[in-house]
């Protein structure tokens, strides 16, 4: 696919990740009073696997998942080497990419490794095609389609395209009641997706309880919706309604990191208490560099409005990931500090429950690249093994994740 396509649907896109920006904008002074040292320190982890419960937060990135997935396994072949088994999750988190990826850890290691297959096998054609109308002219296009591209996206979870929808489908519906059956478990395991309701104005959080289930697969498919790249999803506000269907989107337009979103649905009783969070990021903490940029097409000194675009869009979603990241650090160091979890609430937002847990955080050590919807799967290989060795690294005795 032309690569040069991409621009128009970049920049607008990126229209709506900068509100999250700005959402973060306001706790600056509160971010910028906790000790640098603090946002690469992890919170000692308690010690043996007995007692322990794993959250996992999945950002945004778009095609950058791979490194997420690579990461994934990272963890995973750390928590097995040094407790013998898998990790004991109990919460996961994801937007927008990261929500096409929470459903499978569901299923564990097996889970991890079928989605692995997807993002380091998929194709751009896989997934998405041109709409007509993206050949018209700018003002005759914008006037008549809500999107540049398809995702073959029928309505129904029974039937599908090849892309993205038709995957989506054909991957999760067999497994949904399996997913469903994970929340009310002993011990129960939480998914919590991310997507935005353009039509009231606010966040929307899809989860496998048994009032949400059948609408998950739709809720998962909205969150990875990027705005005008990706057409919205109509999805009812009332599970099984026929009418009032309103349109959704990507989750990290509010939370490239839903962290808030992960504490909420682990609050629901009975509550399940984090001794462990794991986030795994797409993006480096702002601002990058690309020494080692996987995608290898240097940014240009003159640059072409797709150029500006994609890139405003990286920059955008990697300052909002680490303005997220630093508003937990902040809000864990004040839990720490004595603060009570009402106080840190109305400070941050965050609802942290009564016992911290220990923080881990994995993310590219560079930036990956400028295009987060371009998926090639030599790209994406790439992307993956980075992930793979990045995180091993990091979750090693001596890296700032060692397990304890």
């Amino acid at each position: 696919m032309n690569d040069r396509r991409m621009g128009p649907r970049a920049i607008l896109m990126s229209i709506g990740v900068s509100v999250a920006l700005a959402t973060r904008c306001a706790t600056d002074a509160g971010i910028a009073a906790t000790k640098p040292e603090l946002t690469q320190r992890v919170v000692a982890a308690r010690s043996g696997p007995e007692g322990r419960s794993v959250g996992i937060v999945l950002t945004g990135g778009g095609a950058f998942g791979a490194w997420e997935v690579g990461a994934l396994q990272a963890f995973f072949d750390a928590w097995r080497e040094r407790y013998g088994a898998e990790p004991p999750i109990r919460v996961i988190a994801g937007a927008s990419t990261g929500a096409l990826i929470a459903p499978f850890l569901v299923f564990g290691q097996a889970g991890v490794s079928e989605v692995t297959d997807w993002y380091t096998r998929v194709r751009q054609s896989d997934i998405v095609a041109p709409k007509l109308g993206a050949i018209l002219p700018l003002p005759l296009f914008a006037a008549t389609t809500s999107s540049v591209y398809g995702v073959g996206f029928t309505g129904d979870v029974a039937t599908g395209s090849s892309r993205l929808w038709g995957k989506l489908a054909t991957a999760l519906i067999p497994k949904l009641e399996r997913i469903g059956a994970a929340w009310s478990a002993v011990p129960p395991l939480r998914l919590a997706i991310a997507a935005l309701d353009f039509k009231r104005g606010a966040p929307r959080v899809f989860t496998n309880s048994p009032s949400d289930l059948r609408q998950l697969p739709y809720g998962i498919l909205a969150s990875a919706m990027a705005p005008l790249a990706l057409p919205p999803i109509p999805i009812s506000e009332v599970d099984g309604a026929a009418f009032s269907k309103n349109p959704h989107l990507d989750g990290s337009i509010y939370a490239v990191a839903p962290i808030g979103e992960l504490f909420d649905v682990a609050a629901l009783p009975p509550q399940i208490g984090l001794t462990d969070l794991v986030i795994i990021s797409a993006f480096p903490r702002f601002p990058g560099d690309d020494d080692k940029s996987v995608q290898p097409k240097p940014f240009p000194r003159n640059p072409s409005f797709t150029d500006v675009g994609d890139r405003m869009t990286v920059l955008l979603s990697e300052a909002s990931a680490s303005k997220e990241i630093a508003l937990l650090r902040a809000a864990l160091a004040l839990r720490a500090g004595g603060t009570s979890p009402a106080a840190v609430a109305g400070i941050t937002g965050l609802r942290i429950p009564s016992e911290s847990p220990a923080l881990c955080v994995l993310a590219p050590e560079h930036r990956l690249g400028s295009h987060v919807l371009r998926f090639q799967p030599k790209e994406m290989r790439t992307m993956y093994e980075l992930g793979l060795g990045e995180g091993r690294g990091q979750l090693a005795p001596a890296g700032r994740c060692a397990l304890n």
